[in-house]
C-alpha cells in the first residue's frame, strides 16, 4: 500500500479566526475531523499521492490546488478522468486496488487520515456519512461530466462546453465590465488531456471560439467570457450546465 509522507496537521491548521493557513468553514464537520486527526502534506505539480494498482490506506481532502486523476495504459499513453478541487474527498474505503492514480496537477496541500481512524469516526457520528455520501454523488457527477463532453464529437464545441461547466461551477472571477474572466484552474496540457484532444487542437478552439465572439483570450492560462450565450450555443447546449454536488453541497474547505 502507499502511504503518504505527511506531516501532523495540528501546527498548519487552526480555525479561520486564528489567522491559518487554510480555512475550515463551520458546517464541515467531515473535512474538519479528518484535518483534527490526520496529517496535512504539501505536493508539488505532477507529483503522485495514490498510485494506479494500489490500494490506498486512507481518506484525503483537497485544501489548495488541484488534483488530477489519471489513468496510465500500456502504451505509455495516459488519460485525465477528472480533477479534484478545493473540498473534494477521496480514498473512500472499502473499494479495493484503484485502476487510476491521484496526481497533483498544480502545487496543492492535501488533508490525510488512514481508513481505520476514518471508519471510527463514521461509527461515532452517523451525522457525518450525509458529506461523506455527497462526496461519493459528486464522483457520479463526474463520471457524467466527461462521458457528455466526449460525447461530442465536434473539437470547438467540446471545448466551449468545458468552459460553460467551468462557469456553472462559479470558477472565475466578474471584472469591472461585467463579464467573467476565468483562470484555467488545471495546465493545458491537463485540459486537452481530460477532453482527448491534442494540445495543439486545444489552442486552435480556444482561438476558434475567440474569432466566434465567445471569448477573448488574455493570456495563455486566461480569458474572458465576452458572450456566455454564444459559448451554449455552440456547445449544444441552450440551457445552463448541471450543476455538480458542491455546487448544491457548498465546498467546506478553501485555501484562504
Amino acid at each position: 500500500m502507499f502511504m503518504p509522507q505527511c506531516e501532523p496537521v495540528a501546527p498548519k491548521l487552526t480555525r479561520r479566526s486564528g489567522g491559518s493557513q487554510f480555512a475550515i468553514h463551520e458546517s464541515s464537520r467531515l473535512h474538519r475531523s479528518i484535518c483534527d486527526c490526520g496529517w496535512v502534506r504539501r505536493l508539488e505539480p505532477d507529483e503522485g499521492l495514490i498510485h494506479q494498482g494500489t490500494e490506498p490506506s486512507f481518506v484525503g481532502v483537497v485544501l489548495s490546488g488541484v488534483l488530477r486523476l489519471q489513468k496510465l495504459h500500456k502504451d505509455g499513453t495516459y488519460r485525465v478522468l477528472g480533477f479534484l478541487f478545493p473540498g473534494a474527498l477521496f480514498g473512500s474505503p472499502g473499494r479495493g486496488v484503484r485502476d487510476c492514480g491521484v496526481e497533483a496537477a498544480t502545487a496543492a496541500h492535501v488533508a490525510c487520515l488512514d481508513h481505520r481512524t476514518f471508519m471510527a469516526l463514521m461509527e461515532a457520528d452517523r451525522g457525518l456519512e450525509r458529506t461523506f455520501f455527497a462526496a461519493a454523488l459528486d464522483e457520479l457527477d463526474a463520471a457524467y461530466e466527461l462521458s457528455s463532453l466526449l460525447g461530442i464529437q465536434r473539437r470547438d464545441a467540446r471545448v466551449a462546453a468545458y468552459l460553460h461547466c467551468l462557469i456553472a461551477r462559479g470558477i472565475g472571477e466578474i471584472t469591472p465590465s461585467g463579464r467573467r474572466a476565468i483562470e484555467f484552474p488545471v495546465p493545458r496540457r491537463d485540459m486537452a488531456a481530460y477532453l482527448a484532444i491534442a494540445g495543439e487542437t486545444l489552442c486552435r478552439s480556444l482561438h476558434a471560439l475567440e474569432r466566434a465572439g465567445a471569448i477573448r483570450l488574455i493570456e495563455a492560462s486566461r480569458i474572458e467570457v465576452v458572450d456566455e450565450g454564444k459559448l451554449r450555443r455552440i456547445a449544444g447546449d441552450p440551457q445552463p450546465a448541471r450543476p455538480n454536488v458542491r455546487d448544491r453541497c457548498p465546498i467546506e474547505i478553501s485555501a484562504r
